[in-house]
């Protein structure tokens, strides 16, 4: 999980995130239906990954949770 907040907090990633809520962002992402596959592609910023259609489901289902649970770690910055 560590791994995936730092790369969640790179200037290259798709989805840069801020420091403070990096973590936040991490265990959600984590604790989803996400596969490893698409997880590590996360970790490796691998813009060329396909997911399968169960992780775009479970990714089509995240935002809501992300707002739920990091939203104070969002305005901390």
């Amino acid at each position: 999980m560590d791994e995936l907040s730092k790369s969640l907090q790179s200037e290259d990633s798709v989805i840069p995130v801020p420091e403070s809520a990096a973590d936040c962002f991490a265990q959600v992402f984590h604790d989803s239906d996400l596969s490893n596959e698409t997880l590590q592609a996360m970790v490796d910023q691998d813009e060329d990954y396909e997911g399968s259609k169960k992780d775009e489901e479970a990714l089509d289902g995240l935002q809501d949770t992300l707002i739920e649970e990091c939203s104070d770690a969002v305005t901390q910055q």
